[in-house]
């Protein structure tokens, strides 16, 4: 990845670390305009505790001030240098959910109390490229940010002196993410970084019961919290817009009789949830071909005349939606379980590239033929992200999956009266050959780093932000704001209502009229809603719970058990997990719950380099050959790449014996996990 510019990282380092804090923004810009809508601060009588007193380098550590006050607005102004900090979001190729909050109350109160600002113009995703590429380019600029989430990957920016250790800091500056992480993840606490005791970045977490019942045991009311986070689903649905759907199944219900029985019975049997019989494979792809020629008897079409397509082949990028996310789970399996990278079969006791089972290349020919046919768009191959989303927000069309839906409030702008609504495979999950890991969060890829562009000194200025995250008054911030933004208020017996109506019932209910996005809270409107991470402005900067935790005002604040429902709390009931539950592993492998990312293997981490020739280009022309001829030949030309670069059969032994001899632990979990539930 990054061991062909070794030579020259050293001169890069240095100017990095001169020019880093400079060629950060300026903010020279007017704060946003005043939202006309929002409730207006009448508390002025708020009062700050004090400062303590600066430690022997003359820092001040606000972390002892967390659990004292009650509201982010107690905490003291920051006195000191106002850090400018560029980020980086290393997953994934880029990302369309680049949302502009109008009246942001989150970052400003950061910045009042802890001196941190990001700059949104300097920040930046990956750009259309994968990690291993982005890395490369800013290796050979030396245009470092100052913090980064998802990049550490096979540590040779460790190696090279571009993250900060945080080790010994996390105990001082951020202790109560380590009392966190020591509860909820006590192996990857222990463990660090590749076994290596060290930690080069923080963790988050997001706001599963799974999860807080770690963090808090026997704390947490499931009855109450199931109206905070959808149910644990192992299979993504399928969105359908409804009009065609019904004129397939005239019996299925629209997206509106969904939300009306909910209202009226607060539930669904199961019969409501499955109500499209979709029970098996052959299932799913007669209804496909029913999709695409009702579409084509109708002479259904977009307002703007496109035809509308059955489904899209690529949103974009890579194959791992439409392999992991739609097609896996019509065979029982998901991206929990399975992919078509490297895969740990159960029976057999190894691993296994997946292009060399059977299925995989069945399941292959049967998606070129979807392309052949019409049912997949060919035209999606070659999309781009920006032309996936209009298509996508347009209707264009019938059939969605992934963590992108169409957008409603676009659909109803549009004209359209149609909605899409969720349809789920009525097919049982699958764990006889791959399992579905209960999993730490993991410290060796998944955190947020610090890298050396910020000189010693200030590390601990961020690390104090980012532990702030995870103090109750931090979650509160999350979902409320500060008082003195003055967008709720505070009953005698201590919980808060929103003074806004629509900001209530997009936080409390869930209804996603982005409200959340306005004032730049977390909603945990995530998942099959369309992912929103804490701080949803870009850039997305993940850290502490997502949503508030324990503090979402669904849990901690609103009686759901008695207050009137809302059809937008369909999607916690209206799901698969209801009926299907999740079928988990345990023990589970630390660092290796995604095998592909065994970057401590060279042959890996070049075959893994190569990625966008084997996937993006390779496995495309599988989907779009011609012929049979021309997908034997597309197939095969798959596997040479791969082959070519490292990645053959003898890797596949090298990861199980680097395993065995360096992380004893996790060929354990693999060989002897069994399930929990």
């Amino acid at each position: 990845m990054l061991k062909t510019l070794k030579r020259s990282l050293a001169l890069i380092i240095a100017l990095t670390l001169v020019f880093g804090i400079i060629a950060s923004c300026a903010r020279d810009e007017a704060p946003p305009p005043p939202d006309d809508t929002a409730p207006v601060d009448t508390d002025t009588d708020t009062v700050t505790v004090d400062a303590p007193e600066p430690d022997e380098d003359g820092f001040v550590n606000l972390t002892s001030l967390f659990n004292t006050v009650s509201d982010s607005s107690e905490l003291p102004d920051w006195t000191g240098e106002v850090l400018t900090l560029t980020h980086w979001e290393g997953h994934g190729m880029g990302d369309t959910h680049l949302h502009v909050s109008e009246n942001d109350v989150f970052w400003p109160e950061i910045e009042r109390i802890f001196g941190i600002r990001i700059c949104k113009e300097t920040s930046f995703d990956n750009g259309g490229v994968d990690l291993e590429t982005r890395l490369t380019m800013l290796a050979s600029t030396g245009a470092w940010p100052h913090i980064a989430t998802r990049v550490i990957g096979g540590g040779e920016l460790i190696d090279e002196g571009l993250l900060h250790d945080l080790t010994d800091l996390l105990p001082i500056y951020a202790p109560h993410y380590w009392d966190i992480i020591n509860r909820a993840s006590p192996g990857s606490a222990r463990n660090g970084y590749m076994n290596t005791g060290r930690h080069y970045g923080m963790a988050w977490y997001d706001n599963t019961l799974e999860i807080l019942d770690q963090i808090y045991p026997g704390e947490i009311d499931p009855m109450r919290y199931q109206f905070v986070r959808h149910p644990d689903e192992w299979s993504f649905p399928l969105f359908v817009r409804d009009d065609i759907l019904q004129l397939i199944f005239p019996d299925a219900k629209s997206q509106d009789d969904i939300e009306a029985l909910f209202m009226e019975q607060g539930y669904f049997t199961r019969e409501q949830v499955y109500d499209v019989p979709l029970n098996s494979p052959q299932d799913v792809i007669d209804f496909l071909y029913a999709v695409r020629d009702t579409i084509a008897e109708h002479n259904i079409t977009t307002s703007a005349g496109r035809p509308v397509q059955t489904t899209f082949m690529s949103y974009g990028f890579d194959m791992w939606p439409l392999l992991m996310l739609f097609w896996a789970p019509m065979h029982g399996m998901s991206s929990h379980n399975w992919n078509y990278f490297i895969t740990f079969n159960r029976q057999t006791q190894q691993f296994e590239r997946q292009f060399d089972t059977d299925f995989f290349r069945e399941q292959m020919r049967i998606l070129n033929q979807l392309v052949r046919d019409g049912v997949g768009s060919e035209e999606s191959l070659i999309d781009t992200q920006d032309m996936f989303v209009n298509k996508l927000n347009s209707g264009e069309y019938a059939v969605a999956y992934t963590w992108w839906i169409p957008d409603e409030n676009l659909l109803r702008a549009a004209g359209y009266d149609f909605r899409y609504r969720k349809v789920y495979f009525n097919i049982p999950q699958d764990t006889s050959v791959y399992m579905d890991f209960l999993f730490e969060s993991a410290v060796d890829r998944d955190v947020i780093s610090i890298f050396t562009t910020v000189p010693d000194e200030q590390v601990p200025q961020i690390l104090q932000f980012f532990d702030f995250m995870f103090s109750d008054v931090g979650m509160k911030l999350q979902v409320w704001g500060p008082r003195t933004a003055g967008l709720f208020e505070e009953l005698e017996d201590g919980t808060r209502r929103y003074l806004n109506p629509e900001l209530e019932a997009n936080m409390v209910f869930g209804v996603n009229n982005e409200m959340d996005i306005r004032y730049n809270l977390s909603s945990g409107l995530m998942g099959v809603l369309g992912e929103r991470w804490f701080a949803p402005a870009f850039p997305h900067i993940r850290m502490g719970i997502g949503a508030g935790g324990r503090w979402n005002p669904a849990y901690a604040d609103y009686d759901m058990l008695e207050m009137p429902r809302d059809p937008a709390q369909y999607v916690h009931f209206f799901s698969s997990a209801v009926f299907m539950p999740r079928t988990r592993f345990s023990p589970a492998p630390l660092r290796d719950v995604y095998p592909w990312f065994h970057f401590d293997i060279p042959e890996i981490e070049q075959w893994w380099a190569a990625r966008d020739a084997w996937e993006n280009d390779a496995m495309m022309r599988i989907l779009a050959a011609r012929s049979d001829d021309e997908f034997d030949q597309a197939f095969a030309r798959m596997i040479q790449i791969s082959e070519e670069n490292g990645f053959t059969e003898d890797v596949l032994r090298l990861i199980e014996q680097n395993l065995q001899d360096n992380f004893p632990d996790d060929w354990y979990a693999y060989t002897n996990a069994q399930p929990v539930n």
